[in-house]
């Protein structure tokens, strides 16, 4: 068989070895989710029995490449178990409702604060527009005349 010469060969070799340092360097990277890492280690190994199956690498080549598959979902999940357990990044979804309210009670009191705020500046707008028209009345002015 021509087709499945020693070049053939060498490269179906060159190719697994090459998806294998791959996977390996994508081991520890953030950017992949376990879903598609774990794809990725799947379609490696369907590849790696279908190069045994054709005769194209030896059965020890096949047991290295399954020991270094192993050997990388082994470090992949422990490295995903670090990252949960020791670097906190932990999700709590549960929440104190007690904080809860204080925090909304506390947004509500900052809430009237800066309206309050707001309306006394509106006024002394309006009061510095009615001082320079003329037409500003002080507030005594207005309760002599309402007496």
């Amino acid at each position: 068989m021509a087709v499945l010469g020693s070049t053939y060969r060498a490269k179906a070799c060159n190719e697994i070895e090459r998806g294998l340092r791959n996977i390996e360097k994508d081991m520890t990277s953030e950017d992949k989710s376990d879903a598609d890492f774990f794809n990725d280690l799947s379609v490696a190994d369907y590849n790696m029995d279908f190069a045994r199956q054709l005769d194209l690498i030896t059965e020890q080549q096949l047991l290295a490449y399954k020991e270094r598959i192993a050997a990388v979902e082994e470090a992949r999940r422990d490295f995903r178990n670090f990252e949960r357990t020791e670097s906190r990044h932990i999700v709590d979804d549960f929440e104190n409702p007690r904080e809860r309210v204080a925090r909304y009670e506390d947004l509500d009191a900052y809430r009237r604060q800066i309206n309050n705020d707001r309306a006394s500046d509106a006024l002394d707008n309006k009061r510095e527009r009615q001082a320079k028209t003329g037409t500003f009345r002080s507030s005594e002015n207005d309760d002599r005349i309402r007496k």
